[in-house]
């Protein structure tokens, strides 16, 4: 069974979150939503990454200020209640 242009990108929502998350909590308080794009642009297209983003905004996760992107969902964890390994992209 082959993954579609669609299953890729919804398997890529959580690695994006996680990215966000984790930048959350450095001193800059987020990512810079081109600094990311720029991480994943090989992967995604510019209106795959807007369409991911787009959904993490309107489920209230993350939220946008002058291009930062923050992520204000619940505390992300792996299953042993450490922060989940950095994923690649």
């Amino acid at each position: 069974m082959s993954t579609t242009p669609l299953d890729s990108q919804l398997q890529l929502i959580p690695i994006i979150a996680q990215i966000i998350a984790e930048a959350t909590d450095t001193p800059l308080g987020g990512m810079p939503s081109g600094h990311l794009y720029a991480r994943v642009m090989g992967t995604l297209s510019l209106s795959q990454y807007d369409g991911i983003i787009r959904v993490l905004k309107k489920s209230e996760l993350v939220t946008e200020k002058n291009h930062l992107l923050a992520w204000v969902g619940p505390k992300l964890t792996g299953t042993s209640g450490e922060p989940p390994a950095r994923p690649q992209v």
